[in-house]
């Protein structure tokens, strides 16, 4: 009788220690994740610190962390659980924690796709020495991380021949100066009628063109159609949009490092829903971020057609900026507002791809075509930017 009174004793004195513990276990526990950077470019690597906090004489015997990690994420570290789903990457650690006792683990992540990414919070699984007893919590870690197009030097994208400035730059190629006439040369027959010069002509009885110098000031206006089909909703093609998005992640950039004011306006509405107003060229230091987040934040979903861009672009902007068109669809509408914008005397340079027909465009409009090779960017089959 003795044996079982004692026996009904250790058992409600462990139950009842038990019952005190999980009622205060997560007292002073504190979980922080920090990471390094709020934006990145693909490729680039983001340390990930995070620290477990047990501020109390009460051990925890095992924990097991949970983290959501983004789609598109490459994780790095030693002795990582990472399991894939459809939803998320779910990173998982189990560890313990003695009293008053800091633990801290790091992990690198690496962004193989452009887009806008949310680290959610985490969820704690907590049990006690006998395993019979388990708690959990979810603590509020969100962590907000753009990652903006993989960037190429212009060189590397156009081929141009006979380029006498050698190196490919955007304030050479784009921008040539309607106001300053450094002189004249003859006609190639590529240059556009508006910049003949009719006296030299007849001085020399040959067709004779201004040569003008480089704009002190040059200015850029990006236009991208993300359209790839000329049914919008018909067999999207990701990797052809993501092509387009590089190209004028590139031009920005450049545009950046040479102090050539720049803007942008595109087809296709953000990862938020949104419709992205024209952002018109300027200079400021904080331009090249604004762009460089819409082009992360872009979807595949356009609302608006590049017919509708141009038309809303040329009432904001003047003949003396150029126009940069990145797409590949172009329909004959879109084609002759191209060539009556150029007949107004505004400097069109087209930015697409080798299987792309334009039939009926101005032929002193200068195109350059950018084959598949000429861009070596990270993309994966599932993108779900």
């Amino acid at each position: 009788m003795e044996l079982v009174t004692l026996l009904l004793l250790i058992i409600v004195v462990e139950e009842t220690l038990l019952f005190l513990w999980m009622k205060f276990v997560l007292k002073g526990l504190k979980f922080v994740r920090t990471i390094s950077e709020d934006t990145a470019y693909v490729g680039d690597q983001i340390a990930v610190t995070v620290e477990s906090y047990n501020y109390k004489v009460l051990p925890i015997p095992w924990i097991r962390y949970t983290e959501d990690i983004p789609h598109h994420m490459l994780v790095h570290g030693p002795k990582l659980d990472v399991t894939k789903t459809k939803l998320n990457n779910d990173l998982i650690t189990v560890t313990s924690l003695f009293s008053f006792q800091k633990i801290t683990r790091r992990y690198i992540v690496e962004p193989t796709q452009r887009g806008d990414y949310f680290f959610k919070d985490v969820f704690l699984e907590i049990g006690d020495f006998f395993g019979a007893h388990k708690r959990s919590e979810k603590f509020e870690a969100p962590h907000r991380l753009v990652v903006y197009p993989k960037v190429y030097p212009l060189s590397k994208l156009l081929k141009i021949d006979d380029n006498p400035q050698g190196e490919v730059s955007v304030n050479r190629w784009i921008i040539p100066d309607p106001i300053d006439v450094v002189g004249v040369r003859q006609y190639t027959g590529q240059e556009p009628f508006n910049r003949i010069d009719w006296k030299a002509t007849a001085k020399t009885n040959d067709l004779q063109v201004r040569q003008y110098d480089f704009h002190a000031d040059p200015s850029i206006m990006i236009l991208v159609s993300l359209q790839t089909n000329e049914v919008e909703w018909f067999e999207r093609d990701n990797e052809l949009a993501e092509r387009m998005i590089v190209v004028a992640a590139s031009i920005v950039e450049e545009a950046a490092m040479n102090r050539v004011s720049v803007g942008l306006s595109m087809t296709a509405t953000l990862s938020n829903g949104a419709v992205l107003d024209p952002i018109l060229p300027k200079r400021h230091k904080n331009q090249r971020i604004v762009l460089l987040d819409a082009l992360a934040k872009a979807t595949y979903y356009n609302t608006k057609d590049l017919s509708y861009l141009l038309k809303q672009t040329s009432k904001q902007i003047n003949n003396t900026q150029t126009l940069v068109i990145v797409a590949s669809i172009f329909d004959e509408l879109t084609i002759q507002q191209i060539n009556s914008y150029v007949k107004k005397g505004y400097k069109i340079i087209l930015l697409t791809f080798e299987d792309t027909v334009i039939e009926g465009l101005n032929k002193h409009i200068t195109i350059h075509y950018i084959t598949e090779e000429d861009i070596h960017y990270i993309t994966e089959s599932d993108v779900t930017v």
